[in-house]
This record gives C-alpha cells, structure tokens and sequence, in this order.
C-alpha cells in the first residue's frame, strides 16, 4: 500500500492541472527526473486535449445559435434600411417633389454608395494575394520599378 499523498514511487501527487507538485523531494538523479518528466507528459497533452475539446463542444454549440442571430439581424437591419428610404422618399415627395424625382435620388444615393463600397473592397482585396510573402519565397515578381529617365541629349557622357 503506498503512503497517503504519494503516487507510485513516491512521487507527489497530481495537480488540478494534471502537472506532478514538486514540492516533495527531488529527484535523486538525472535519470529519475526524466523519468518523471516522460511519464507527466501523457498527462499534460490529455488534459489540453480535453480543455480543447471541450471548448470546441461549446464553440459548436454557440456557432449555430451566432449563424441565426447574425442573419435576423441582417433581416432586421435591411428591413430599417429599407424603411428609412422610403421615409426619404416619402418626404421628399410632402416636399413637392413627384414621385420619379423622389425615388431617382433615393436609387442615385444607394447607388453611389455601392460603389464607393465596391471600390474601397477591391483595393482592400489586394492585401488577399500576400504580395511581400510570395516576393518573399520567390513565388511572384517584384513590382516592375519605373525606368529612370533618359539623361537629356546634350548632356555630358562617361568616356
């Protein structure tokens, strides 16, 4: 029967964490402390393995619920976007406006704000490509650099 508090060996006993307490004696050698060290291993990698899964069981179960608030919340938001244009057009309208006018400068002001989005994605979708890395490895070319402009003709030449 082993002493109380020890486990084989006469090692301390584990941790919350699955990590040996050193508190107890040393090892008596190089060989011993190894020992330990190889057999807490299995021990550490099992209990990340358990908090990581864990944790993915809890991520899984949250992601479905996140995936339905985000497209209510789209629903939602387009329905209030929506709304306050028609309030605009409305207004514009109760302000003398026919109702061609009203809507052309609701669809212009949607419009150009479609395209300033579009244009500000696609000059974000060039960080995409990882320009630096793939210089970097060798993979793409570098920029092509502008020439350097020709010396004029009556300038003085190197013999």
């Amino acid at each position: 029967m082993r002493p109380q508090g020890t486990e084989s060996g006469g090692r301390p006993p584990r941790g919350a964490a699955g990590e040996a307490s050193r508190a107890g004696p040393a090892p008596r050698s190089a060989r011993e402390a190894l020992g330990w060290l190889l057999e807490d291993v299995p021990g550490l990698i099992g209990d990340r393995v358990r908090i990581f899964s864990l944790e993915l069981r809890r991520v899984r179960l949250s992601a479905g619920q996140v995936a339905l608030l985000g497209a209510a919340a789209a629903i939602l938001g387009l329905t209030a976007w929506l709304a306050a244009w028609v309030l605009l057009a409305v207004a514009l309208h109760a302000g003398g406006l026919s109702w061609a006018a009203a809507l052309a400068i609701v669809l212009a002001i949607n419009a150009l704000g479609a395209w300033l989005a579009l244009r500000r994605i696609a000059a974000l979708a060039r960080a995409f490509a990882f320009p630096a890395t793939l210089r970097s490895l060798g993979i793409a070319e570098a920029p092509a650099r502008q020439p350097a402009p020709a010396a004029p003709e009556n300038a003085a030449r190197p013999l």
